[in-house]
């Protein structure tokens, strides 16, 4: 059955302790990439850990690829079509690209008949062939993230969810993940936060903004420059509408 690449939460809470980190956050996505912004603390990492089921929703709902994450069931299924690379990723840097493919893929409960396949598959798509069998320990920044990446979508997940995919590299490395994650996850929902307005500019077809535990601005590029043209003195930049967005 085909499975459509989806997130829908409505009202939907988190809480550490008695402290709220996301509070009535609703919106619909479908296929394409979309991006979370926000400041430090407003909820980006949490709320993309509660929807890779990591974190317990305290209210309202949620549902990744028509699967509810309120029940046991719902969140089982939804891991089988998800992929989540979080900002520091598990250390498995003693292993090779194609080892920590092929226990990626275990995890995610890739048969072991498909299971070489798959890694196949997806080193040559992201185009790790030439380091495969280099460990992860070895290699470069950029190429480590795509390692990462492949790790994260191995089982071909329906939507995927980045937290902070690019942070740290430089303009070369950012686009060669990029490239990766265009070729690996072009019919997919890729779900990403991030802080670099060239990756907004490039890649999202949407921006979401969080800022105190809820949803300041929901829209495209286009239009949060738009909603905070008049807020930004003398200036269209992306740049300087993110830097806006709290005030949305």
């Amino acid at each position: 059955m085909l499975v459509e690449p989806s997130i829908t939460v409505s009202q939907l809470g988190a809480r550490y302790g008695r402290r709220a980190v996301l509070t009535d956050v609703s919106f619909e996505l479908a296929a394409g990439f979309v991006a979370l912004v926000g400041a430090n603390g407003s909820g980006k990492s949490t709320l993309l850990r509660l929807l890779a089921t990591l974190v317990p929703i305290s209210a309202g709902s949620a549902t990744v690829a028509g699967h509810s994450l309120g029940r046991s069931w719902g969140a089982e299924h939804a891991r089988r079509e998800l992929g989540y690379l979080p900002q520091e990723p598990q250390d498995l840097a003693h292993l090779t690209v194609a080892e920590a493919c092929t226990y990626a893929a275990w995890l995610k409960g890739v048969g072991r008949r498909g299971r070489g396949g798959a890694v196949e598959e997806v080193i040559e798509r992201l185009a790790l062939g030439d380091v495969r069998r280099r460990k992860l320990a070895e290699l470069s920044g950029g190429t480590r993230r795509r390692a990462y990446l492949a790790q994260s979508v191995v089982h071909s997940p329906t939507v995927v969810l980045l937290d902070e995919p690019t942070a740290g590299l430089d303009a070369d490395h950012r686009q060669q993940v990029w490239q990766s994650l265009h070729t690996a996850s072009a019919s997919s929902l890729v779900f990403y936060s991030t802080h670099i307005a060239e990756d907004i500019r490039r890649h999202a077809d949407r921006v979401i903004s969080l800022r105190d535990s809820r949803v300041s601005f929901d829209g495209t590029p286009a239009e949060l420059l738009e909603v905070t043209r008049s807020r930004v003195a003398e200036s269209s930049e992306l740049d300087n509408a993110l830097r806006a967005i709290g005030e949305v």
